[in-house]
């Protein structure tokens, strides 16, 4: 193998890490009360996480409308500025601050799912479709 090939090698992986760390892709993820399928890709734009995605009812994957989405730093109580609902088709957009922060859906007759802590930054662009467990308890 000659110098420059080594070069043109060396260079191909570089970019091949550096296009890695662009997109983060966490996959989809079990959880007791559900699953989370999650993506979260990194910019050096300046913007406030923005997050999106769906929320679904697990195993049939059908959009749950007027479910709650909360996010939650690992310290402090829900802000009512920090909670959106989900519209018609389960659908939502919200913005987050930056931090470690938790991600909770609700949903009246189903289990409240929680993620795993992620680390947030300014400029991160988050996908994060929910998928709630039905909750067996009866309503009292």
């Amino acid at each position: 193998m000659n110098y420059k090939n080594l070069i043109n090698i060396s260079s191909l992986i570089l970019l091949t890490f550096s296009l890695i760390g662009c997109a983060v892709r966490q996959g989809f993820i079990e959880r007791k009360n559900g699953a989370y399928d999650l993506s979260i890709k990194k910019s050096s734009k300046k913007h406030a996480p923005i997050i999106s995605g769906i929320v679904y009812e697990y195993g049939t994957k059908i959009p749950l409308p007027g479910a709650m989405i909360f996010t939650n730093n690992t310290k402090f109580p829900v802000d009512k500025k920090d909670r959106i609902e989900t519209g018609e088709s389960g659908k939502y957009v919200m913005s987050a601050k930056s931090g470690n922060r938790y991600i909770i859906s609700r949903y009246i007759g189903f289990k409240e799912m929680k993620t795993l802590i992620l680390r947030l930054a300014k400029g991160d662009t988050v996908r994060l479709d929910l998928y709630m467990k039905p909750d067996d308890r009866p309503l009292y």
